[in-house]
């Protein structure tokens, strides 16, 4: 979480003197010699309405869900430094808010979120079997296809404790349902 437009600007010259380079959207960063590409979102006090505004080519970045979904990081190792991420439940969240935002421009969410469901129930069985044992119970002779179902309830189940920490973020998640 950025705090002020200042900090994101220091971020971003850390990243330009390590050889990243802004792209069209201007939280956009890619590495040429690499072929990566990174996006940097400033979201948290310097958010207004869920939306945190670039004036120099007057872009609006949804930034809805982002400081639920952060509040509760996992932590990983990235060589020498600890990183926060969301869960993938949070991922979730983040990835249909964006699509439902912006669906023509954000073709690999649904992607994303189908890569996720499918391999939840492998990654998590230890979770699952803890806190959501009931649904085995879904099990019959439909193999992955069971599978993706109670994959995709663990996950939904997860998801909706993200919704509950935010009115405007709960009222977003209905306006995606309805579009579908």
């Amino acid at each position: 979480m950025i705090s002020d437009r200042g900090e994101y600007k220091e971020f971003s010259d850390v990243l330009n003197k390590k050889g990243f380079v802004k792209v069209a959207a201007p939280w956009t960063f890619r590495h040429p010699e690499f072929d990566t590409v990174i996006d940097i979102l400033p979201f948290g006090e310097i958010e207004r309405s869920y939306t945190e505004n670039f004036d120099q080519r007057s872009t609006d970045l949804h930034v809805i869900g982002f400081m639920e979904v952060l509040l509760d990081p996992r932590q990983v190792w990235n060589e020498d430094t600890l990183v926060n991420i969301p869960t993938l439940p949070g991922f979730i969240i983040l990835k249909m808010t964006a699509w439902s935002d912006r669906p023509e421009e954000r073709g690999n969410d649904l992607g994303d979120i189908h890569f996720i469901i499918t391999s939840y129930y492998n990654l998590n069985w230890d979770f699952i079997l803890d806190n959501h044992v009931e649904l085995l119970d879904l099990l019959g002779d439909k193999g992955k296809d069971d599978e993706w179902i109670i994959a995709t309830r663990v996950l939904g189940r997860e998801s909706a404790a993200y919704l509950q920490k935010s009115e405007g973020l709960k009222k977003e998640f209905w306006k995606f349902q309805i579009k579908i």
